[in-house]
């Protein structure tokens, strides 16, 4: 029987602490990724609603569960001279959104809230942003 080089011990153990820490990291980003609004799935673009002020646009995105879920909605604001856009709303089950500006506070389907300080989470209700 020949005996295995330290080199290849060596190898053999940095190889299996690649593949565990991707797997944790992994299973860490599927447990936490859908506790935050960021871990939610964007959808198809189905409407835009610009302030009365012209400064800042809501774009909402409509995402499909598959057939055993409802619609949901995931709502990101882009404010007047970046390309940056922040998600600040996420509802289920919601199909169609109504929206009403008025004097830096917004209302989405009977949620009012500061689209500058706050975010909406149908999970967590209003909270503020980080």
């Amino acid at each position: 029987m020949k005996n295995i080089h330290g080199g290849w011990l060596i190898t053999l153990g940095l190889v299996s602490l690649c593949v565990w820490a991707a797997l944790g990291y992994g299973a860490y980003r599927f447990v936490t990724g859908g506790d935050t609004i960021e871990g939610v799935p964007k959808g198809e673009l189905v409407y835009g609603s610009v302030s009365p002020d012209g400064t800042q646009t809501i774009f909402f995105y409509r995402t499909s569960g598959g057939a055993t879920t409802g619609f949901a909605m995931l709502g990101e604001i882009e404010h007047e001279g970046s390309t940056e856009r922040e998600r600040i709303f996420w509802d289920y089950p919601c199909e169609e959104v109504t929206v009403v500006w008025e004097e830096g506070v917004l209302t989405i389907n009977d949620v009012t809230f500061d689209p500058v300080r706050e975010v909406y989470d149908v999970r967590y209700g209003v909270y503020p942003r980080n």
